[in-house]
């Protein structure tokens, strides 16, 4: 009986600092959580009711209001996150056009919103993040029409004005899903969360969950998350292909040709910027670093 005691309270005490690691990452931006949330980012296996009872029962230094969570003194935060539900509906609706313009691109298999509080927290002043998935040897192609629209729609992000404008800094093809690479190392919870809040709004033959299936390191990170989640060709169909594969190299050196001295200086060098035929990342501001340092700064002070 004992022995069963001991165990119920370590898991407690593994439980209770796991909680506390979510919300002081999340702290970082600002960001209350709720129960659910708290639940499905958290790194330990467990029932949402048993989330709920630690937090009920009250950890030092964490408060809660309007069924939000956060560290104490930071209610003020509440009614900013509420604020961007506003700005999300605002943003989604431009999403949502421009992928109905994108859908007839023949190469795009899925287009998602990307962020790291998850699609609905976006705020005011910011883009709009796509994450979009090609077929294999088309992701340079596919560029080049997506940024070729949104250009003529006066959409690309600018230096002094990001409000609303669609940003393409993420392809990847389908023999590329597997991102673990991109990773800065297992503890990489910036990473982790932005997969994580990823909401699809095109996807062809269940390709998200093909993009959860093959990163198995998200599930092992967030084990509460879920995801929302003929051999004979004619010769006509075969010259089509060959022409469109010279189609997408000329396209790449074109591209590549334009990029930005800053990218090019960066490419390949980490995972901020990395460029092949079958992913390009352009993240040049890329600072998970900085929020990983932050957060073991403040875990540090928590004295977990």
């Amino acid at each position: 009986m004992n022995c069963e005691l001991q165990n119920n309270e370590n898991k407690i005490a593994k439980l209770k600092k796991a909680i506390i690691r979510v919300i002081v990452f999340f702290d970082i931006f600002d960001y209350p959580l709720t129960l659910s949330e708290i639940w499905r980012f958290i790194s330990l296996k467990c029932e949402l009711v048993e989330v709920f009872d630690i937090l009920e029962n009250g950890i030092e230094g964490i408060s809660s209001q309007n069924c939000f969570y956060f560290l104490s003194g930071k209610e003020k935060n509440i009614i900013e996150r509420l604020d961007r539900y506003n700005f999300a509906d605002r943003k989604f609706k431009r999403a949502k056009f421009i992928v109905e313009i994108y859908k007839f691109i023949p190469w795009i298999k899925m287009i998602g919103v990307t962020n790291l509080f998850g699609s609905r927290n976006l705020k005011d002043g910011s883009d709009i993040d796509l994450f979009i998935i090609t077929e294999d040897k088309r992701t340079w192609l596919t560029r080049f029409f997506c940024v070729g629209i949104i250009k003529l729609l006066g959409w690309r992000p600018q230096i002094n004005n990001r409000r609303d404008k669609i940003c393409l800094s993420f392809f990847v093809s389908l023999s590329a899903l597997n991102l673990e690479k991109l990773r800065l190392d297992q503890d990489d919870l910036g990473f982790t969360y932005w997969l994580a809040g990823l909401t699809p709004l095109y996807d062809i033959n269940k390709t998200h969950q093909k993009l959860i299936n093959t990163n198995q390191w998200l599930i092992n990170s967030l084990p509460n998350w879920q995801s929302n989640s003929q051999k004979q060709q004619n010769k006509a169909l075969l010259k089509r292909s060959l022409f469109v594969n010279k189609l997408e190299q000329q396209f790449k050196k074109l591209q590549l040709k334009i990029l930005p001295q800053k990218l090019k200086s960066m490419m390949n060098c980490d995972s901020r910027v990395v460029i092949n035929d079958e992913l390009i990342k352009l993240h040049s501001n890329d600072r998970r670093e900085e929020y990983k340092k932050n957060y073991e700064l403040r875990i540090t002070n928590y004295k977990l």
